[in-house]
């Protein structure tokens, strides 16, 4: 049940934001340059996360043409694991080497912290821990009018894992370790 709640909550968002992409790319105005402020702020989602069991929402803020900060929120259940979920938030910095931010290409070392919660995979004993992961992304960004299309890929260090106690055992749940990481995020800049 969980895997087919995770694909349609996949196929929503992805159908949402496609549809809102396509109305503004639609529209002759949302690709010309005009002498408007520079937009310093986003709101990104990442649907193609949701495969790989994690789904978030960012808030990113432009602090010059080369540098932006950006905070966001996450739930994470990798693989639809029965034993382990999380809720983690996020700290990022994207670097703009060609000093257009958000556009262009990116270098995002980052940090993510939070709580894992684990059930034993033997008995119905639970704990919690905290969580911690910390990598890097490299990737471009897309700019049309105000949507924000990012493709990024790196590698982080996650530890998910829960020491779970019974009193006489111990049991260890989640994963821990390297893994590559991608993202495809849709947002919107203002």
């Amino acid at each position: 049940m969980k895997h087919h709640s995770t694909t349609l909550l996949t196929i929503i968002i992805t159908a949402a934001t496609l549809a809102t992409a396509s109305h503004v790319l639609a529209q002759p105005h949302a690709l010309r340059k005009t002498a408007e402020a520079p937009r310093r702020n986003a709101v990104h989602i990442d649907p193609a996360g949701i495969a790989f069991g994690a789904f978030g929402v960012a808030y990113e803020r432009v602090l010059t043409p080369h540098l932006s900060l950006q905070v966001g929120a996450e739930y994470i259940n990798p693989w639809d694991n029965d034993e382990v979920w999380a809720l983690s938030s996020e700290l990022r910095v994207s670097l703009y080497p060609f000093g257009r931010a958000p556009g262009g290409l990116y270098l995002s070392p980052l940090m993510r912290g939070g709580v894992v919660f684990g059930q034993s995979q033997t008995t119905a004993d639970t704990a919690n821990a905290f969580l911690w992961a910390g990598g890097g992304v490299v990737g471009w960004a897309w700019l049309w009018g105000p949507v924000d299309i990012r493709l990024g890929a790196g590698a982080l260090y996650y530890d998910l894992e829960v020491d779970i106690s019974n009193g006489t055992t111990t049991e260890t749940v989640g994963v821990s370790g390297f893994t590559p990481t991608a993202e495809l995020t849709f947002g919107i800049v203002f």
